[in-house]
């Protein structure tokens, strides 16, 4: 081959890798170097590492968007500046209200993570082994990712924006996605939870610790370590500070259940309710819906075999008494039940078809809710046909 020739086949050769070149860059328009992506050295750490994990478990990376930055930088500002540590702000404002103030959107779907940390090693070794942290790194729906890096003495405060995108269009850099370093976990791998032993234990609070990660770390619902500690959702965690993390209930021994009660048949007959069936046996009328299951509200039907306690045969009523019943109209004249546990010189009427308390207070002149103090009721008891009432 002569120089000639030669010299024409490194032309077209060079040719076609700048035509490559070219068609890749179209097809890649806002692939970016490094250095275009708004980040510190520090940043680009944490943004290769999320993004090498999530190719582990098989996610493509996230782009990276300058006001997404901005809303992670705003943060981590704050927290140096003000000394308030938390996914609250100073002025208690939320991720979601940090990313709309960039202009960013005001879309739902965002979250973040945030870590005191001594180097962006520390931070992603803190957050892949934290359950809330690392699902948040490994959440599928998300596309786009800020990244804030801040230093406070010898710790680093890192805090990541996720979002599922709908900021302004155009503005996300796209980072080359990224070959897993092993292969995908399984579904379902899951991070089992650190065993409370049944006494409690006191855990000091780290960097990007919330109340929720930490009930996750230990199998609790928040609110149980909210409580132990008279924490509420909206309180601000400090690092160093201690919290009781509570372990499980005293086994209180069961009471042993209650021996049978012994029943008889009753088979139900016209007119019969259960006040005057209980009446008739020295019992209560929830004695008896009690063996049976009812309510104060279950109808009798006639021929309805139901069971009875079985009780010792009371007494029958002192002759004074009778003699204070005898002397009544004939409409109260009703010889109390045994059962009723008869006050002397009290005076009683039988339930008719049609009464109420309202009805019968003002019959005899009494008030009604003296009336349902007298017989151990309330507002909504239910009277029952030839059930007895107290009226003196």
């Amino acid at each position: 081959m002569d120089g000639i020739t030669a010299h024409v086949c490194r032309s077209r050769l060079f040719s076609i890798a700048l035509l490559c070149t070219l068609i890749v860059a179209g097809l890649f328009p806002r692939a970016a170097a490094a250095q275009d992506l708004g980040l510190s050295e520090d940043g680009l750490a944490i943004l290769t590492a999320i993004n090498q994990a999530r190719a582990n478990a098989g996610l493509g990376p996230l782009a990276v968007h300058p006001l997404l930055n901005q809303a992670a930088q705003n943060h981590v500002n704050d927290m140096i500046t003000n000394y308030v540590y938390g996914h609250y702000g100073s002025d208690g404002s939320t991720v979601r209200m940090r990313v709309a103030r960039t202009g960013y959107s005001n879309a739902p779907w965002v979250s973040e993570n945030w870590v005191s940390a001594s180097s962006p090693a520390g931070a992603m070794r803190w957050w892949m082994n934290d359950y809330i942290h690392r699902v948040n790194i490994l959440t599928p729906r998300w596309q786009e990712i800020g990244i804030g890096v801040g230093r406070r003495g010898s710790e680093m405060i890192f805090v990541t924006v996720f979002s599922a995108g709908g900021g302004v269009a155009g503005e996300a850099i796209a980072v080359a996605p990224v070959a897993p370093a092993e292969a995908p976990p399984p579904p379902s791998v899951r991070i089992e939870p650190q065993r409370v032993p049944p006494e409690g234990l006191d855990y000091t609070v780290r960097g990007g610790d919330t109340l929720l990660a930490i009930g996750l770390r230990y199998g609790l619902p928040w609110e149980r370590i909210a409580e132990a500690n008279g924490l509420s959702e909206t309180s601000l965690l400090q690092i160093g500070q201690v919290l009781r993390i509570p372990g499980s209930d005293p086994v209180i021994p069961a009471a042993p259940p209650p021996p049978p009660v012994p029943t008889e048949p009753y088979t139900v007959s016209a007119g019969d309710t259960l006040f005057s069936i209980a009446a008739k046996r020295g019992l209560t009328w929830q004695e008896v819906a009690a063996v049976n299951g009812f309510s104060e509200r279950t109808i009798l039907q006639i021929g309805q075999e139901i069971k009875v306690p079985v009780v010792e045969v009371v007494e029958e009523p002192q002759p004074e008494i009778l003699a204070v019943v005898a002397a009544l109209p004939p409409s109260m004249a009703v010889v109390p039940d045994p059962g009723l546990n008869a006050v002397p010189n009290a005076t009683y009427y039988t339930v008719a078809p049609g009464d109420t308390v309202f009805s019968i207070a003002m019959a005899h002149g009494l008030d009604w809710q003296k009336l349902l103090s007298l017989n151990g009721l309330t507002e909504n008891s239910l009277l029952q046909l030839g059930q007895q009432l107290r009226l003196r």
